[in-house]
């Protein structure tokens, strides 16, 4: 799934900014334990029942949040953002590869008589 991030483009006080308007990702409990458990990574938190949403950044064991829906924020902040997202869906690819790899032809029923 890809990255999904919403964004109205305004002048406050003459600087560029970005109301943040919606944002599609996935849930840290959706993703890979070796992606959250290990290195950067970015995913989705949800509060109030789905109506405030934020993209949390973990590096290791510091997390902070980067972006948050009805948020503005400038533009430098944004691209600095979108550039930490960026590297983090980089090393998720990564991870996917290497677990498809690693899980090819593990699926479908089995079953054992004893």
């Amino acid at each position: 799934m890809s990255i999904e991030i919403k964004t109205e483009k305004t002048l406050a006080r003459g600087e560029k900014m970005r109301k943040i308007l919606s944002i599609k990702m996935l849930r840290e409990q959706e993703l890979p334990v070796e992606y959250c458990e290990d290195g950067k990574c970015v995913w989705l938190v949800a509060f109030d029942n789905k109506r405030i949403q934020r993209i949390e950044f973990q590096d290791n064991s510091s997390g902070v949040y980067l972006l948050t829906n009805e948020e503005l924020i400038s533009e430098t902040r944004f691209q600095e953002a979108l550039a930490r997202i960026k590297s983090c869906g980089e090393r998720l690819r990564e991870i996917n590869k290497k677990l498809a790899e690693k899980n090819h032809g593990w699926a479908g029923d089995e079953t054992f008589v004893l």
